[in-house]
């Protein structure tokens, strides 16, 4: 099976390769945790096409909050940068409350 992949381009070392590999499937059997992994992984991704297919966007609401922190800290390094420009000092991390 390995082998057709590759056609009449197989030589001696490719061959020993493919044979180790083949040998070492053959040998291995999943273990449960791995068998318990790949299942949770294609459990994922049908999830994700049953979703695709309703047009439901379930992270829709991380990807935009996400979108908005982006441009915060964008703005943030623009007012950081433009006050070390000014000589300004950098705003203290308190706020004044009034007195009254």
């Amino acid at each position: 099976m390995f082998c057709r992949r590759w056609g009449r381009n197989l030589p001696n070392w490719r061959r020993a390769i493919l044979c180790g590999v083949a040998r070492r499937l053959a040998k291995s059997l999943f273990t449960r945790e791995q068998a318990l992994s790949m299942q949770g992984k294609l459990g994922g991704l049908t999830v994700q096409k049953m979703y695709r297919v309703e047009g439901r966007h379930p992270t829709a609401a991380a990807t935009e909050a996400l979108k908005w922190k982006r441009i915060a800290a964008k703005r943030a390094k623009e007012e950081e940068e433009r006050r070390e420009q000014l000589g300004w000092p950098k705003p203290t991390r308190h706020r004044l409350l009034p007195l009254d």
